[in-house]
This record gives structure tokens, sequence and C-alpha cells, in this order.
């Protein structure tokens, strides 16, 4: 722990790193005096985690000046980030040149970001892939403060439960503005709805965040590239209500039903606690409760007539009577409501609202419909329907229940961050793990492998490894991953003693995109045992011009080329036959009539091992790399200049 320190050097010998941490369990806090200071360097605080346990860092009460990136978390968990300065100069010439990134996190969980402030940044918190632990960038005392800041925060990949509330973004100056506050930018990430509907007072809960108040009424704006949406609930004043940055951003605001207009009132989501249990077994209870009636409803949807309602939807029944008996029937499952849509002739106004109140709000799915259908609506039927697809006491629709369950189990998850963080901060890492023991989520169940990994029980580690589900290449890669950390640490062995075989299952995990918490956790071994770096998972933009990580699929072993397996014009590059191969594969391709492609292979360090110029048409090209190490490879093919680039991977094995 360092107290009031200066850690500093010149610009011409700027430090890769002032303090870099793998593994490490450390405090860089704030002394009696001013705390500590960090002056040039790219990256003043790396922590990068091969093994991701519980036990986590608190870095708070510091000063970070003239840097590339601040802090920099790779598969954390239960960090604490607080009270620090980021940026602390006021030269206006240097605010992007020399200070890029206040924080990045990649595969981080269950962290506490708050009453920060970010100054002149290009961007203030990068955060991907925080995933299904309840992360926090905002309020304790008075929240984190945007200053100037070209993009405040900027999300990628899945943040199902990253709370973003009662923040201040500041930005008096058009020219510092890069055009949103938020870039929520991944079509394959997820994002929870920020704030709640509407809440008894004590579980105020609103987004609360303020957008440029006493500068101007613009530079408010939110921009959500996801193949979901999610809700914003924002405070009922002006200066907390952003805008969309485009039409299609994949967010509604859910505006002027929030019933607070203090920040101070609606900015605590629960009452702060520290040991906890008894609040989180309530709160576990009320999402059991909440759970079951969820299920009570699913079973009762349609009144059991599914068939008969779908049928009288199409029928030429009066729509007095067609009225009566799609109310009866409610609530509506989603086919019967798709069928309402998709009638030839649309229920009337009134009829179409005495149907759909009692049924909204609506899923996601059918609110899209919904949309479009009030625009054909008088307005004070589309106004009255717009609202009840936020809150619409006294009904209880599937909808309504799963948004409760998920406010509760957020609620509960940041409660429980308290605890873990309570216990932690108290050296009771054991009374923290008998809390977490008693949790079914994955990432807790993951967490707790790799804290008893570090605290040597390989067997309770082996045990809790054992029940994970492998779903996914996701949870494969982990569970390989650390059961090679299990079997090096049964057998005595540091991680500097991998076998080959170990070793190359490394190299695979390291280079899959997008990357997960194996991934990173993969990454961060390399780099500690032999100091390889693993290039960014490449990032194109689909037919709907948003961005998405490339996903480069599992391979599959197969003895022999079988002729070519593309469909052509829907398929540019193949999976390379065999794989694994012993020297010499086939690559299967398409370019197109007119077009140019190059194929490149790369070791996953980056470096270009062969570069290859295509002919046009359907075709196999043999790759021998038998002068090349055993070692995963990533190939690329690049059609007519970057119009389409496509990535694969291959593993040698001789």
């Amino acid at each position: 722990t360092g107290l009031n320190r200066t850690f500093a050097k010149s610009k011409a010998a700027f430090n890769p790193y002032m303090i870099y941490g793998a593994n490490s369990k450390f405090n860089v806090i704030k002394g009696t005096g001013g705390g500590n200071k960090f002056k040039n360097g790219l990256t003043q605080i790396y922590i990068n985690n091969s093994i991701s346990s519980f036990g986590g860092n608190l870095i708070g009460g510091n000063t970070f000046d003239k840097f590339n990136n601040a802090i920099i978390l790779n598969g954390s968990k239960s960090v604490v980030i607080k009270n620090n300065i980021f940026n602390d100069a006021n030269q206006a010439g240097e605010r992007f040149s020399w200070f890029k990134y206040g924080l990045q996190s990649d595969q981080s969980t269950d962290f506490i970001i708050t009453d920060n402030k970010f100054k002149r940044l290009e961007a203030g918190i990068e955060c991907t892939g925080s995933g299904t632990g309840s992360a926090l960038i905002g309020f304790e005392k008075k929240g984190n403060s945007f200053t100037r800041c070209k993009t405040p925060i900027v999300t990628r990949g899945a943040n199902e439960m990253l709370n973003i509330h009662c923040n201040n973004f500041i930005n008096p100056e058009p020219n510092d503005y890069g055009g949103k506050n938020w870039d929520i930018d991944d079509v394959n990430g997820k994002f929870m709805d920020q704030g709640k509907a509407s809440t008894p007072p004590s579980e105020k809960g609103p987004a609360g965040n303020i957008f440029n108040k006493d500068f101007s009424t613009d530079r408010k704006e939110i921009d959500a590239n996801l193949s979901t949406k999610f809700l914003y609930y924002p405070h009922t004043t002006d200066f907390t209500i952003p805008t969309k940055k485009t039409a299609s951003s994949s967010f509604d605001i859910q505006s002027g039903l929030v019933p607070f207009t203090s920040m101070n009132a609606a900015c605590s989501i629960t009452k702060k606690c520290t040991k906890c249990q008894k609040e989180l077994l309530l709160l576990k209870q009320d999402v059991e409760h909440l759970k079951s009636e969820l299920y009570n409803v699913e079973q009762s949807l349609d009144k059991g007539k599914t068939n008969e309602l779908l049928s009288v939807i199409t029928s030429n029944i009066p729509v007095s009577q067609l009225r009566d008996i799609l109310v009866e029937g409610s609530p509506l499952s989603e086919s019967v409501i798709e069928a309402i849509y998709k009638r030839s002739v649309p229920l009337p106004p009134q009829v179409f609202q005495d149907v759909f109140l009692p049924n909204s709000p609506l899923n996601s799915k059918n609110n899209e419909l919904l949309q479009t259908r009030l625009l054909t609506l008088p307005s004070d039927i589309a106004e009255k329907l717009r609202k009840a697809q936020v809150i619409n006491p006294p009904y209880r629709t599937l909808t309504t229940i799963q948004r409760e369950i998920n406010d509760k189990e957020n609620e509960r998850q940041l409660m429980l961050n308290d605890a873990v963080q309570y216990y932690i901060e108290n050296d009771s890492l054991s009374l923290a793990i008998d809390l977490l023991e008693q949790e079914n989520r994955k990432e807790v169940k993951q967490g707790l492998v790799a804290t008893y990994i570090e605290l040597r029980n390989y067997s309770a580690a082996e045990a809790k490894l054992n029940i994970l589900p492998v779903n996914s290449i996701e949870d494969k890669a982990f569970n390989d991953l650390y059961s090679i950390y299990i079997k090096l640490g049964i057998n005595n062995k540091s991680l500097w003693e991998m076998d080959s075989t170990q070793i190359l299952r490394v190299k695979e995990i390291a280079t899959l995109c997008p990357a997960s918490l194996a991934v990173i956790n993969a990454r961060a071994l390399l780099n500690l045992i032999s100091n390889d770096s693993i290039p960014f998972c490449p990032v194109i933009n689909n037919s709907n011009g948003l961005k998405k990580y490339i996903y480069l699929d599992e391979y599959e072993y197969s003895e022999s080329p079988k002729g070519n397996q593309l469909s052509a014009e829907t398929e540019y590059l193949g999976n390379n036959i065999p794989n694994p191969f012993d020297g010499s594969t086939y690559i299967p391709y398409y370019i197109p009539t007119g077009s140019r492609g190059i194929l490149k292979i790369f070791s996953t360090t980056g470096e270009l091992i062969k570069s290859y110029k295509l002919t046009e048409g359907n075709n196999l090209l043999k790759v021998s790399l038998k002068e090349f190490s055993n070692a995963v490879y990533i190939y690329n093919l690049n059609i007519d200049e970057g119009e389409t680039v496509i990535y694969k991977k291959m593993v040698l094995n001789k």
C-alpha cells in the first residue's frame, strides 16, 4: 500500500507501468495527507489476473495525471475504486493527446466505482464484459463526475447487471464533447434496465444521472447499439432526462413516471449494510416468491385456451364479442398477442386499448410491434398505452414480474458486494467465503474455484469446479484452464512448470473471441510466464452498421478435405481441414468474380507468419507450417482491401 507517495517520470522516460499486479491483492489508498500522486505513465496501475478470485483491490484517494491509461483491471473481482481524481491538470491543449482512458475494465465483475472525478479525457471509463455480476458506476456519497470528457462512459459486450446511476456529466464546451455520454456499442452485448419504474420510499432507485445541468440543455445523448433494448428511467426533472443519439438507439426512455425530484432522495438504492445476512435472506425469499408468481402466471396464459383464441382472432365475429373473449382470456400469450397484430382487419382503437391494457407492460418483442401501432391510434389512447408499458397497476403481467425479479436480484447482488467487501476489509475472508457458498450464481461459483486455488485448497476447488455447468465454449474454456491450475497445485508445480499440452490449451483459450473471463485469465497467464501479448479480438460492422466481436469458431477435427464446403456468395472462408494438423492443412475459400483476396496467417502475438494472394472462385488453399512450432495460429481473409474481413483459428500439433 502506498500512502501519500509520488510516482513520476519525465515524459522522455515514460513508464509502461508504475504499479503492476499479477494476481495480487493490494490497496493504493490515501494516508493522512493528500494521497498518492501518479504522473507520466502509459499505464499507471495495471492489475492483470490469471486467477480471478474474491478479495479485490481498493484504490482510493489518489490523483492520476498524464497517462494513456490510469488504471487497467483485467479479470478482477470485488474491486473498489473511489474518491480518485483522473487528470487534475487544466491544460486544454493536452486533454486528448496525453489523457486517454481513466479506467479500463475487461471481464471484471462485482466492482464499485464511485465518487471519482474524471476530467478532460478521451474516455472516463471503458467497461467490457462485467457479465451478470452486479457492478456499480455511480453513487455512494456524491457520485462520479465527468467533466469535459469526450465520451465519459463506454461499455462493450455483456453487462447484464451493470448499474450506472447518480453520475454528473458536465460538458460546457461543444468542442470537448464526442457526441455521446454513454457509448454502449456491441450488437452481441446486453445491458440491464437502468433504474426502476416506481418504488415505495424505502426502495428508491431510478437512474438519476445529471446531464449538463448548469450549462446547456443539449449534449445529453446516450447511444446504444444492442441486439435487445433496455429501459432508462430518469428523474422527472429536465436535466436528468437523456436523449437518444440516433432514433435507432436500442433503449427506451421512460420519463414522467418516476416520482422523485431530489437526487439525494433517489440515489440510495438500498439501505447500506455491513454483514447483511438477514437482508440478503429476505431478498432471496422475495425473489423465490416472485419466481413462484411468474410460474403461476405462465400456467394461466390464455386460460389454457390458446388454440381457441387463435382461431377466434381470425374469425368474423363482432369486435365487441372478440374483445370480451380476449379480455376474459388475459393474460395473453406471446403467440396470441402476435396474432392480434397480424389480424387482417386491425382492432378499433378503443377495443385495442381494452385488450392491451390488462396485458401491459408487454415483453420487448411485442413492445416493438406496439410502438408501430401506437402511431395509428388517437393520442390519448396511445399515451395511455405507452405509460402502461412502464407501470400498470393492478395488472401483473410476465414482464412486470420479471422486471421485479431483476430488480430484486440486482439489489441483492449489490448488497452481497457490500457484504463481501466489508469482510475482506476486516480480514475475514473465511466469513466472506461462507456467505458466497450460499449463492448459486455461476460467476460466484467460478470466483470460489479461483479463491480456493489461491488458498491452496485444491480439493475444494476441484469439487466446486466439477459442479459447474459446461454449456458453452466459454464454460469449457474456464473448466479447462482452472483444471490446469488445480492439477499444477496438486502436483506441487508452479505456473512456469506447465507441460507442452497444457501450454497449447492455454494458447487456444487465449485466442477465443469475444473475450470471456477464461480468455482474459489465459492471456494474463501467457503475459506472466513468457511476456506474450495476445491481440484484442477483432471488431467488424454487421449488415446494420452495428459493431460486433467476431467469434472464432471452435475447431472441429477432420481427417482430410472432402471437397469445398463453402456456399458461394454466402460464405467466404471455411474452417481449415484437418484441424488440429501436423504440418499441412487445407483452407476452403470463396472470392467473388472481379474481387481480390488475401489470406494472412498470424501468431497469437500478432506476428505475420505467411501471406497468400487468392484466385477467384470456390477453391482450396494448401498451407504448410512444418517449419513453425506447435501453437494456435490465426488466419484471416481480406477481400478488396478490407471490405470483408473474416478471422478463424487453426492448431498446429506435430
